[in-house]
């Protein structure tokens, strides 16, 4: 998965069509995204900067 802005990542608030995608799989993949949650807060102020510049998440 690749994050270039962790606030799309984290809600999608900034676009209509991105909040209806998350709204349409937030239930199959809630259980999912509350882990990838954990995964960011965990993340070094360098790791969120690669992911600023769209790096590719470590797995």
């Amino acid at each position: 998965m690749i994050i270039k802005d962790p606030s799309l990542y984290s809600g999608y608030q900034k676009s209509p069509v991105g909040w209806a995608v998350y709204q349409k799989y937030s239930g199959i993949r809630g259980q999912a995204n509350s882990v990838l949650g954990a995964q960011w807060k965990c993340l070094t102020p360098e790791e969120k900067e690669q992911y600023h510049n769209g790096l590719q998440r470590p797995s």
